[in-house]
């Protein structure tokens, strides 16, 4: 925030709508869920294309349960956050963005700073509207504008 004080910008604020969701667990582990009574059923009428895709284990105490292994991060799982800011620096990397060594939730291109704090994002620096608009392409966010109350501080 000083640096923005220092160099007469302004601080956006940006929400990724449901961020976990977007990322993929690592292929390596193996998340699985209950899901509800029919939904195999249904998947295999309704979305055939993607039923032999969908994975199942039976249970050891239940072998007539099927149960499908999660490709994506759900919240709740311990590995969420951390898919989820694989996600993130993976994206920002691919656009230039470097991690700051000193905290890995800073990240640099040029003369733009963003700051991570889970699902929210603050943008200092000319190129911040450009880099709203990319994610807008690859998620769903929400821009808040000026950033007015972070991490329980008040902007003024």
């Amino acid at each position: 925030m000083s640096y923005a004080v220092q160099t007469e910008q302004q601080i956006q604020q940006t929400d990724f709508v449901t961020a976990y969701l977007n990322s993929e667990l690592d292929k390596e582990e193996s998340v699985f869920s209950s899901s509800p009574e029919g939904f195999f059923e249904w998947i295999r009428d309704s979305k055939p294309e993607i039923y032999e895709d969908c994975i199942t284990k039976k249970f050891l105490n239940n072998p007539t349960d099927n149960v499908p292994k999660l490709k994506k991060s759900l919240y709740g799982l311990k590995q969420a956050a951390r898919s989820w800011y694989q996600t993130l620096k993976n994206w920002l990397g691919n656009y230039g963005f470097v991690t700051s060594n000193s905290e890995p939730c800073f990240f640099i291109k040029n003369q733009t700073i963003l700051f991570a704090w889970v699902d929210d994002i603050l943008e200092i620096g000319n190129d911040s509207t450009q880099v709203i608009n990319g994610l807008k392409g690859s998620f769903k966010i929400k821009d808040l504008g000026l950033a007015s109350h972070v991490l329980g501080i008040k902007i003024v």
